[in-house]
């Protein structure tokens, strides 16, 4: 019978192994070994198994009674890896407890954010994507989870992590999610929405709301009107009836589409998977009354999300003045807040987590970028000067880059223009520059990233 001392000898007669991430495979161990200056995933297996006989490319030596599979790193042997090496699977945050959100622009492998969660507990989700994202970067969402995927493998991660697509409201991008074993889907529901109604002068409003059916409104008026919900130590009221119309007419198709996708893609998987709806955007501020509503609406129809994701750039009322009352709601109905854009308008993230009852995703959207281009400063000031320029924006310091910065905070909104994906920018050579110091983009993550834990 194999055991894993047995593997973790035959291993390291093919390269340098790394200890940590040898674990249990379907019919053997498997890891991640250094041969000839290349990464490499290795199985030691009973004959026949899954990765020689799905593997890509896949190098097979017989040995009596068992098989050694030598795999390379593309996204077919990923995914193999992904649905047998349980420490390579994506899970499902759930309702409770604290997590916390990267975005890697440049899908780089490296074990030293995992390593950062393996004494804490807090459960990282180690790629936080979206078409969005992979459009403006060059990535893709599959080769996203696949750097997370061999991220927590060399890094021996025993705690589970997450993955996520951020914004979705498409079919396509749900089938997608699932296909490459993305353990959250963020549903963009605020994408359904219809803002240009908050701006309407109370006579068009009153004019649209008496177009719904009569039974409807009957029903919405007697549920919310005159009425107070406690919702832990505060109360959620409805000032009148002009207020209750402008939140039903804008957010009617937030709810109908949230509630679609959740009966289609939700109401029966096969595994636990996170349903995050997003309810942020830009000029439309989420009310605790509409935030109410929205909930209270979707739990009728058996809606049940895992988190509401509130953006604190978008909104940042939501996550200072009113952050009780959104956390009060997602405690009455039993779902978790996840605040984006949390590492550059967040100033205190442990505050939000008292707040919370510890109950919340942080997506930290911005951090890792600014490791990057913290590492450009150190190591390769030129294609920073380059950057720089693709953005309009000032070559900056390494205290620009600081997460409290003003020009921190322009920086990561201009990732799009820097990287250049997009039709008509021209890229800036930072991923080569980057993995060439890849030892000093990881001491930047370090410090920065831990900035940000050690408050929690």
């Amino acid at each position: 019978m194999i055991d894993r001392e047995e593997t973790i000898k035959v291993l390291t007669t093919k390269g340098k192994v790394v200890q940590a991430s040898v674990s249990a495979v379907e019919g053997g161990f498997g890891g991640l070994a250094e041969i000839n200056g290349e990464w490499r995933f290795l199985a030691l297996t009973a004959k026949g198994g899954v990765f020689s006989k799905n593997g890509k490319d896949a190098v097979v030596e017989d040995r009596e009674g068992e098989e050694l599979v030598e795999l390379p790193l593309n996204s077919n042997n990923a995914a193999l890896v992904r649905r047998y090496m349980k420490m390579a699977t994506p899970t499902a945050c759930g309702v409770k407890g604290l997590s916390v959100g990267f975005t890697d622009y440049l899908g780089l492998v490296t074990p030293v954010l995992p390593q950062l969660f393996a004494q804490r507990h807090l459960k990282p989700v180690l790629v936080e994507t979206s078409t969005a994202v992979s459009k403006a970067t060059g990535t893709t969402l599959l080769t996203s989870i696949d750097a997370a995927t061999w991220s927590a493998v060399k890094a021996g991660l025993k705690n589970g992590y997450g993955a996520t697509i951020n914004g979705i409201y498409d079919e396509m991008e749900f089938l997608t999610a699932l296909l490459y074993m993305y353990s959250c889907l963020g549903f963009d529901g605020a994408h359904w929405a219809a803002p240009e109604i908050a701006k309407l002068p109370v006579a068009e409003v009153e004019k649209k709301y008496q177009a719904l059916p009569e039974e409807f409104r009957k029903a919405l008026e007697a549920s919310y009107l005159n009425a107070e919900f406690k919702v832990g130590n505060t109360l959620i009221k409805f000032a009148g009836k002009e207020e209750l119309e402008r939140i039903v007419l804008v957010y009617a198709g937030t709810i109908m589409h949230t509630q679609t996708a959740y009966d289609t893609y939700f109401r029966n998987t096969p595994w636990p998977l996170d349903l995050e709806v997003d309810l942020s955007r830009a000029g439309l501020p989420l009310t605790p009354a509409a935030h109410y509503l929205i909930i209270n609406e979707l739990e009728r129809n058996g809606v049940k999300p895992t988190s509401i994701c509130i953006d604190a750039k978008l909104d940042p009322a939501a996550v200072t003045t009113d952050l009780s009352k959104h956390a009060a709601i997602a405690a009455t109905f039993g779902y978790r807040l996840s605040i984006n854009n949390a590492d550059l308008y967040v100033p205190e993230l442990s505050k939000v987590a008292k707040v919370t009852g510890g109950k919340v995703h942080f997506k930290l959207n911005n951090v890792l970028w600014l490791a990057v281009l913290a590492t450009l400063a150190a190591k390769a000031p030129d294609v920073l000067a380059q950057a720089a320029a693709q953005a309009g924006l000032p070559v900056p310091t390494a205290a620009n880059l600081e997460p409290g910065a003003k020009l921190a905070q322009q920086y990561a909104a201009a990732y799009a223009a820097i990287l250049g994906a997009e039709k008509d920018h021209k890229a800036v050579a930072i991923p080569e520059a980057v993995r060439k110091n890849l030892d000093v983009y990881e001491q930047k993550v370090t410090a920065l990233v831990g900035h940000y834990l050690n408050q929690l």
